[in-house]
């Protein structure tokens, strides 16, 4: 017979927060979709972040810049270069050259158990809450 050590093992628990906009970490880093693609990763990497949203000039979300696709990118652009990498001729691609563009979203106002079942549901990693 297994026993556990505590009473409080035996409850479930509970989320008592309501919306999507309790769960989200307010003002997210997000890049413009102008930025160049070096940027966003000295960003990423300074932030300890995985990935970030791109926005248009309206701040809707277009798609997302992943820490990876910036790597891969700087990788291919040095081997490609003809005299190799030289600092002060950084690419200026942007990242909308290496944005994903599925970008799962849900509105601040939904139920935080809808939101976390849809996490679940479809293995998501991340999702970006907006508002009206």
């Amino acid at each position: 017979m297994t026993r556990l050590a505590t009473s409080i093992a035996t409850r479930p628990m509970l989320l008592r927060l309501s919306t999507a906009a309790e769960l989200m970490t307010a003002s997210p880093l997000s890049f413009d979709k102008s930025t160049p693609i070096h940027k966003a990763s000295a960003l990423l990497k300074f932030h300890n972040l995985e990935a970030a949203p791109v926005v248009d000039e309206y701040g809707r979300p277009i798609g997302v810049v992943s820490s990876a696709a910036c790597a891969d990118w700087q990788e291919f652009w040095v081997r490609s270069s003809p005299h190799g990498f030289v600092s002060e001729n950084l690419d200026g691609t942007t990242v909308t050259e290496i944005t994903n563009p599925a970008v799962e979203i849900v509105h601040e106002h939904d139920a935080s158990r809808d939101v976390i079942e849809k996490l679940l549901q479809q293995r998501l990693r991340r999702m970006y809450v907006v508002n009206d």
